[in-house]
């Protein structure tokens, strides 16, 4: 929602959030890697869009590796990632 409604700052927080979310059993069910996966996508298309052009590649080539390979994606990935780039 925040996305939809311009205020890119507060999603980034929250969709980075997601990623450190584990996948666990939740009431109601969800599909944690769609989410990662879209936030990622979004993350990566924030920092794309504000120059950081290897950092949203490598954010967006980590959606697809949890798409194609069904990796998971957590902080200890973000955090190396954000340190590297």
């Amino acid at each position: 929602a925040q996305a939809a409604v311009g205020r890119t700052e507060e999603a980034r927080g929250t969709y980075e959030m997601v990623l450190g979310c584990s996948d666990r059993p939740r009431v109601p069910p969800c599909d944690l890697a769609r989410l990662k996966i879209e936030a990622l996508r979004f993350v990566g298309e924030y920092w794309r869009d504000r120059g950081h052009f290897s950092r949203g590649v490598a954010l967006l080539r980590a959606a697809v590796s949890i798409k194609n390979d069904g990796r998971d994606f957590g902080p200890p990935d973000l955090q190396r990632l954000y340190a590297g780039t």
